[in-house]
This record gives C-alpha cells, sequence and structure tokens, in this order.
C-alpha cells in the first residue's frame, strides 16, 4: 500500500482482498485525533492513526521514516486544530 501526507489530508491508498481492488481513503487533518508509534521486536515499527469512523494501522515501517512520518503527520494535524 502507500500512504502519502498532503498539505491538506492523508491518503491511504492499497489493494483489498482476493479480488486485489484498489482502494483509496482520505481523511482531512482535522479528523485525525491521533497518531501513535510502536516499535516492535522485529527492525519495524507501526504507525496507527485514530481517525473519525475507527483507525487505521500501517505495518512494517522502518522506525525512522515512522517517527518522520509522525512527526510530519502532527504538524499538519496541529495546523488544522486551532
Amino acid at each position: 500500500g502507500l500512504t502519502l501526507a498532503t498539505d491538506k489530508r492523508l491518503l491511504f491508498a492499497g489493494t483489498m482482498g482476493v479480488t486485489h481492488k484498489v482502494s483509496i481513503e482520505e481523511f482531512t487533518y482535522d479528523k485525525i485525533s491521533s497518531i501513535n508509534y510502536s516499535k516492535g521486536w522485529l527492525p519495524t515499527a507501526s504507525l496507527i492513526f485514530t481517525v473519525s469512523g475507527g483507525k487505521m494501522e500501517i505495518i512494517g515501517i522502518k522506525p525512522n521514516a515512522a517517527q518522520h512520518f509522525r512527526q510530519t503527520v502532527n504538524e499538519q494535524i496541529g495546523k488544522y486544530s486551532k
């Protein structure tokens, strides 16, 4: 899948199920209430986004990339929560 942080929203794109149908979800930053970072015992990390209507999780990310992405998204959330 692909996760993209723009200046206005967060986009998740990936394939779903056995049909491999492409699904795209987008959330404006005012709909994201939190983003949590979790590092497992493998050299990978996870990001868990709490958004209106549920949670989105990205797994298997390099820890440095995950921390940088989290910081970037938190900065955007801060701009839209004022």
